[in-house]
């Protein structure tokens, strides 16, 4: 007879096929391969060298990683599963070195971040629900106080940023505000780590449970039949506002959401101090207002998102001790004009670039000698 225990979520995992069992962890019509047979394990990474190889995929995403190897009862962060993705990753590394392995372990940041170095990155699960709860509340305290708690967490950076994917409600049928969505793109590509776009997001695509409605065609086009994503019949109905929200009518006009991700993307890209630099929050007076600093080498950028929909015009921000010496502000995005601070001791209180932030706003500084 098959084992009678229950899986994690208390549903059933050994399935009954002819004198024998099988387990699957998440659905019966989705089995479980046995990594503790090294002729899986061989097998898997000569798949992964396919891909890798012959196809030239740039990574790959472990789904459910957690659930890779269970020990009888223990179905999740086996020891096994820690020693299976170090050696999967480095098989990975061996083949090519700037490919990435990025795991996901739905799980709070520190079962989370046990995987890491064992996997290039994970997804910060929470980080992503704060992130959201903040650009929802107009309140950066949840962000806040999570950026803190995984800075001791992670190697700096070493870990996967997102909004919501694709087993979660859409950002937009979740904040249903664009302004809102704006905010939460500032602080996803403003941020540390490794930020990943589930598609949709940077146009406002909605879609919410069942799964099949968060995973609609991609709105090229404001066709209603296909969003401009076939000229065929897609395997699922688009959601209804493919009219107004698609990338051909968003690309149209310079204040859209789309074009907000443009800017931020290549503002990352552009600045090595957000791509790859450090992280130091910066003190607002205002509750409402969350700033930071991103350095990387010789280049310092501070970084300022009112997160309401109101203008604030006391937010005066402070520093202690951030390595800053004799310092010229200039503005990179967001404002035209800004003051320099007066440094003391590393750092700047009472710092007011610009005499008024504006609704839901980013404003980039940079800071130079």
């Amino acid at each position: 007879s098959c084992p009678s225990y229950l899986g994690p979520w208390s549903e059933k995992v050994w399935i009954p096929r002819s004198d024998s069992c099988y387990y699957a962890v998440f659905w019966e019509g989705m089995p479980d391969l046995n990594y503790e047979n090294p002729e899986v394990v061989t097998e898997m990474n000569d798949v992964a060298r396919f891909w890798l190889e012959d196809v030239g995929v740039d990574g790959f995403r472990l789904d459910g990683l957690k659930h890779i190897i269970e020990d009888v009862t223990q179905q999740e962060n086996t020891d096994a599963t820690h020693a299976w993705a170090r050696n999967f990753q480095a098989t990975v590394s061996a083949i090519n070195p700037d490919d990435i392995v990025v795991g996901e372990v739905w799980s709070t940041s520190f079962t989370s971040s046990t995987y890491v170095p064992d996997v290039n990155l994970v997804f910060e699960f929470d980080l992503a629900a704060a992130l959201m709860q903040s650009a929802q509340s107009s309140n950066p305290l949840a962000v806040r106080s999570m950026q803190d708690r995984i800075g001791d967490l992670y190697p700096p950076g070493e870990y996967a940023t997102f909004l919501t994917n694709h087993d979660q409600n859409r950002v937009m049928s979740t904040l249903r505000d664009v302004d809102k969505a704006e905010v939460a793109a500032d602080l996803l590509l403003m941020l540390p780590g490794v930020p990943f776009i589930y598609y949709g997001e940077e146009i406002g695509m909605q879609g919410a449970k069942p799964d099949e409605r968060i995973r609609t065609p991609m709105q090229w086009t404001a066709d209603a039949r296909s969003a401009g994503f076939t000229t065929g019949t897609a395997w699922e109905v688009p959601q209804r506002d493919t009219d107004t929200v698609n990338v051909a009518d968003e690309s149209a006009d310079p204040d859209s959401l789309l074009n907000q991700y443009r800017a931020l993307i290549h503002l990352r890209s552009d600045h090595p101090a957000l791509a790859q630099g450090d992280f130091t929050r910066v003190e607002s007076v205002s509750h409402k207002v969350y700033s930071f600093l991103r350095s990387s080498g010789a280049e310092t950028l501070l970084l300022i998102v009112n997160l309401t929909d109101q203008p604030i015009t006391d937010y005066a921000l402070s520093v202690e001790d951030a390595g800053l010496i004799s310092t010229t502000a200039s503005a990179v995005f967001g404002a035209e004009n800004v003051t320099s601070p007066q440094i003391s001791s590393g750092g700047f209180s009472n710092y007011l670039p610009v005499p008024e932030l504006p609704p839901q706003s980013l404003i980039v500084i940079q800071f130079s000698e």
